[in-house]
């Protein structure tokens, strides 16, 4: 009986300590993406010319050539 109790003990503190982990994750995301904000309207200027470039091309090309 004992060890039943101590294993579900074990399973419980295993799971709290997931939960708490990946809540404190989560939050330091959170807090980087507010640090960092996406630039958006840089990033779909880029994909806009990026596009143009790729169509006015003759011969498919790849995009990673493009790039590098």
């Amino acid at each position: 009986m004992k060890t039943g109790i101590k294993q579900a003990s074990l399973v419980l503190a295993g799971v709290l300590a997931g939960v708490l982990l990946s809540l404190n994750f989560s939050a330091v995301a959170q807090r980087e993406a507010a640090r960092f904000p996406l630039p958006v309207d840089e990033l779909r200027a880029f994909a806009e010319v990026f596009g143009a470039i790729k169509s006015s091309y003759v011969e498919p090309v790849e995009d990673k050539k493009l790039i590098t």
